[in-house]
This record gives structure tokens, sequence and C-alpha cells, in this order.
């Protein structure tokens, strides 16, 4: 969440832990972006997030990340 916060700032909500927090041994953490309907805006944002994940999963190999668009 830092890391994406960095550059969209207060577009990030969380991270926050869900109702049902551990399932199968993995805690589970919630981050809500929240994003304009301008479409260079939001591309250029989804590549960010990307580049984000693929930073963390280098540091952290066993976090699984999930993206759910319109949850």
């Amino acid at each position: 969440a830092d890391l994406v916060r960095q550059r969209l700032g207060n577009r990030i909500l969380g991270p926050t832990t869900p109702m049902i927090s551990r399932v199968r041994n993995m805690y589970l953490r919630q981050i809500l972006v929240k994003l304009e309907k301008d479409t260079a805006f939001i591309k250029e944002s989804k590549e960010y997030i990307l580049e984000c994940i693929v930073l963390v999963k280098k540091e952290f190999s066993t976090a699984r990340i999930g993206v759910d668009v319109d949850p």
C-alpha cells in the first residue's frame, strides 16, 4: 500500500483486514484503489500497480497477490 500510495496518494484505502482474516493459515489484507474515469490515467495507474506487485513479489516470494476489478 505504501508503494502505491507514494504515486496515487489519497486514492488508496487500506490495508484493512476483512471479516474473515485468515484462510488456510494465510493472513488476508485488502487494499482498495479508487481511480477517476480518465482512460489515460487508469492505464498509467494499472502499469504502476503491476510494477509494485512485481517489486513486492521479489521481496516476499511467498506472498500471493490477487487483483479484483469491480469487486
